[in-house]
């Protein structure tokens, strides 16, 4: 090894300090990344395969991925997460009315 030069200066602490968190916040930044791309593509193949069976919780789920990943709390409403939700509501909405029009047919049948 050889020995500093003026050319070449030997990094303080306080440099060494900086670049490692800068290499944890790029990690961070990565990781966030590659998660909410899992749960896009999870979701994605359920919304795909099984439309009627996308939950609230699946929603939210990639909302909070989402919003990680861009940095924003609430995403968009053409985000996404909005769009997962909507289905999410629209899915609800109609299990809701299929129980009431059962029991409709139930009470009819009295």
């Amino acid at each position: 090894m050889t020995a500093p030069t003026a050319s070449h200066t030997v990094p303080t602490a306080s440099d060494v300090s900086s670049i490692a968190q800068d290499a944890t916040k790029g990690q961070s930044d990565v990781d966030r990344a590659k998660n909410f791309a899992a749960t896009a593509s999870a979701l994605g193949e359920k919304i795909l395969q099984h439309p009627s069976e996308v939950t609230a919780q699946d929603a939210n789920a990639l909302k909070s991925a989402e919003a990680k990943h861009t940095g924003i709390r609430n995403p968009p409403a053409d985000s996404v997460s909005a769009a997962a939700a909507r289905l999410a509501a629209a899915n609800e909405k109609a299990a809701r009315l299929g129980k009431e029009a059962g029991a409709a047919l139930e009470k009819a049948d009295e």
